[in-house]
């Protein structure tokens, strides 16, 4: 979304707005998600649902993320307040079923072992190995645009900011 504020040069309340109303979404979604996922039982689970839901949501939702506003398109109109309705819309739903998968994931811990010792074990190994993903995702990102750049000689910066 924020590629997209700057290449139609979006007001910046609208880029904030779009931005806020992810976290806003995710905050809402996040406790409620995790009263219920504790309080409901299912007969696949009291976490499968959340993941099934989350999983389902945030599928939808990422198609989305990274088109044209195809409300706009498909009603023929370039209303701001319908683009900023597309906007605000499929970022924030995605990160209630980002919240979902999440806060399924991060209760199974205490589902798996009574030990403090070992819950604490399985959160710090949890967090380390979403660190070095991190930065595998970010050192892999990094040689692909040099090799985009030295290999073929043009700069993503054109093609993204043009």
């Amino acid at each position: 979304r924020v590629l997209t504020c700057l290449k139609r040069k979006v007001k910046n309340y609208v880029c904030s707005l779009v931005l806020l109303s992810g976290q806003i979404a995710d905050g809402i979604a996040t406790p409620i998600v995790g009263y219920f996922s504790d309080k409901i039982n299912t007969r696949i689970g009291k976490r499968t649902p959340w993941y099934i839901f989350g999983t389902i949501l945030v599928t939808i939702c990422f198609l989305f993320l990274f088109q044209e506003c195809l409300l706009c398109e498909w009603f023929g109109s370039n209303d701001s307040g319908l683009m900023m309705f597309y906007y605000i819309f499929f970022p924030s739903v995605f990160n209630v079923g980002w919240a979902a998968v999440q806060v399924a994931h991060m209760s199974l811990v205490p589902s798996l072992t009574l030990s403090r010792k070992q819950r604490d074990s399985l959160n710090t190994l949890r967090n380390t190995f979403t660190y070095l993903a991190n930065l595998y995702v970010l050192i892999s990102a990094f040689l692909i645009f040099l090799f985009i750049k030295y290999i073929w000689g043009f700069s993503l910066k054109k093609i993204i900011f043009w």
